[in-house]
């Protein structure tokens, strides 16, 4: 008799959404989610070491020098739960890998709050005129808000954390 399986709230999943353990893979959209949330840290490692000039672009999508790197840190909890995750192995996980999967989806949907907020504050509060580009990031930072909310593939892939799992006998 092998070990339970979770009771996955949407039961309409394919057997490839599943791997070889009947784990619940990633998925493309938290894929995507997840490259979104993380996009202004990638953005202000950029623009660090940028001069005033060649961050044209970046400068006016977030109004100010310092909106960039407000940005950048709104995405810091999806990136510690990114870290640790690289240190999960195939046989297990110790005490800290597994104290972050349990609070996985919470890490990742407090980045969509933060990068939600920071963007409305970039395109409504700080900027004089918010531009298109300031507005069409807000909507789409509300977007993911959304997304890591209401995802039940999201909540699902966290019932159980991929490795091994043993059987009774």
């Amino acid at each position: 008799m092998t070990q339970s399986r979770p009771n996955y709230r949407i039961k309409t999943y394919d057997l490839s959404d599943f791997d070889q353990r009947m784990c619940l893979k990633w998925g493309t959209n938290n894929l995507l989610l997840l490259a979104y949330l993380l996009s202004p840290l990638v953005l202000g490692l950029l623009a660090w070491g940028l001069s005033d000039r060649e961050r044209g672009l970046l400068i006016e999508l977030y109004s100010i020098k310092d909106n960039l790197f407000l940005s950048a840190s709104s995405a810091l909890p999806a990136l510690f739960f990114c870290m640790v995750m690289l240190f999960k192995d195939e046989n297990g996980a110790n005490a800290l890998v597994r104290a972050v999967w349990r609070r996985g989806r919470l890490l990742i949907q407090l980045t969509a709050v933060f990068n939600c907020l920071v963007s409305m504050y970039i395109a409504f509060v700080s900027a004089r005129r918010p531009s298109a580009a300031q507005v069409l990031i807000a909507g789409m930072s509300l977007a993911a808000l959304i997304y890591a909310l209401r995802s039940a593939r999201l909540y699902d892939y966290f019932l159980v954390l991929p490795g091994k799992h043993k059987t009774q006998a």
